[in-house]
């Protein structure tokens, strides 16, 4: 497998990003900044964990599994309010399902993240397993009768309970990663001055305001989005 974005590259991360300046981040986000130093939606978290690297995948899973855990245990004594949307079996449209906070008692069962709803499952630990090759197998993902989906979680609560267990980061290392709306829009303008996606991917952290949109995160974003062609990139004026 040949991936642009895997496990591995989220162990060696070593500067210590910073979580979106908003009320609430997403649980993805939290639990990926807990474990790999770096807030990633589900979506690319999910890439991050596809890969086929034996001692990556089981690196990454450890990590994981500590960070949902120490989160849902803060959680349960209430210190830290989460939001999402409850679903049960067989309706799990949340598009009809209101945003609700969570209530603490509720993390004594429902304490199983699943990436790709970015959600809490009932049992503990994480809600997929990996074929017999190594790979992430999300046809193996839970099917619970009940679940919260789409969970958010309090960012100034987060920090004060968690950040403690996470070095002080200098100026130098507290780079934040944009939306993905914000990259995309980015990437098109380079696009549109001559640069393809490879090149797109390897400069645009040179950029005010996208520091922390490092390569492999972005090429993993720019999959099949433009044809492919070479191209240089021409500075906008």
């Amino acid at each position: 497998m040949n991936a642009t974005f895997n496990a591995g590259m989220l162990l060696k991360r070593r500067a210590l990003g910073k979580l979106p300046k908003k009320a609430f981040v997403t649980l993805s986000e939290a639990l990926s900044w807990l474990a790999f130093n770096i807030p990633l939606n589900s979506e690319i978290l999910e890439l991050a964990l596809r890969s086929d690297d034996p001692d990556s995948i089981e690196g990454a899973r450890s990590r994981l599994m500590k960070s949902i855990n120490q989160l849902t245990d803060v959680a349960s004594g209430g210190r830290i309010e989460m939001r999402g949307k409850f679903v049960r079996y067989p309706d799990f449209d949340t598009d009809s399902v209101k945003t609700e906070p969570i209530p603490p008692n509720a993390f004594h069962d429902f304490a199983r993240f699943d990436v790709h709803h970015d959600g809490l499952n009932p049992g503990r630990g994480l809600a997929w397993r990996y074929s017999s090759e190594g790979l992430l197998d999300m046809a193996t993902i839970d099917r619970p009768k009940e679940a919260y989906r789409s969970v958010m979680v309090n960012r100034d609560a987060f920090l004060l309970h968690m950040g403690k267990m996470k070095r002080v980061p200098s100026r130098k290392t507290e780079l934040i990663f944009p939306s993905t709306e914000a990259i995309l829009a980015q990437a098109d303008k380079m696009k549109a001055s001559g640069m393809n996606g490879r090149a797109i991917a390897a400069n645009i952290s040179s950029i005010t305001g996208f520091e922390g949109a490092y390569e492999m995160a972005v090429r993993a974003l720019l999959l099949g989005r433009y044809p492919r062609g070479r191209g240089k990139w021409v500075p906008p004026k």
